[in-house]
């Protein structure tokens, strides 16, 4: 169960597509910034678009002091791997993600590290603290500890459901105070 959450109005903006981003987030390039909608960014969240195109899909939440950066690929001349976030994914407090792509209906804890262009699939939870490797590779349904970090467990067959409604319910539940 969600427990209810307040903020006040003068602290958030609301834009058209119901997303609710703090006055104190910082989007570099936000033409290059694509969110697709009711989404929550929170107080110090940092997102670089100015290195490579950043997407995140519906009821995605980011939260405090996290900062969202695309990797530098290495080749023959060095480029920023675009990051593209699914639906209902939920990330903690003060993370570092320079992942390449985060699926729908994941989860990750406080204080997780998502190394460069990493890969975390569909339906996926990662405990505090996690710190994934470069080019690292999360598979489906794997609960996901440690540092390095290592599959512990597999999630149940509902878990898609419950990340969405948990997703969902966590958008719901963020209320203005008056």
């Amino acid at each position: 169960e969600i427990a209810e959450r307040s903020y006040k109005k003068e602290e958030f903006i609301r834009t058209t597509t119901n997303n609710l981003v703090s006055k104190k987030v910082r989007i570099s390039s936000p033409n290059f910034v694509k969110i697709t909608g009711k989404t929550i960014l929170m107080h110090g969240v940092i997102i670089r678009g100015d290195l490579a195109k950043v997407e995140m899909g519906r009821y995605c939440e980011v939260g405090a002091n996290t900062i969202i950066r695309p990797a530098l690929k290495i080749s023959e001349e060095p480029t920023f791997a675009d990051v593209k976030i699914g639906d209902n994914t939920r990330i903690g407090e003060d993370c570092i993600i320079e992942a390449a792509w985060i699926g729908t209906n994941v989860q990750i804890g406080k204080g997780c590290v998502l190394g460069k262009g990493s890969l975390v699939r569909d339906c996926c939870r990662l405990e505090d603290g996690t710190v994934l490797a470069p080019g690292a590779v999360v598979p489906p349904f794997s609960v996901v500890a440690g540092c390095p970090g290592r599959v512990t467990s597999e999630l149940p067959e509902n878990s898609p459901e419950e990340f969405s409604h948990a997703a969902q319910d966590s958008y719901k539940k963020f209320k203005e105070t008056a």
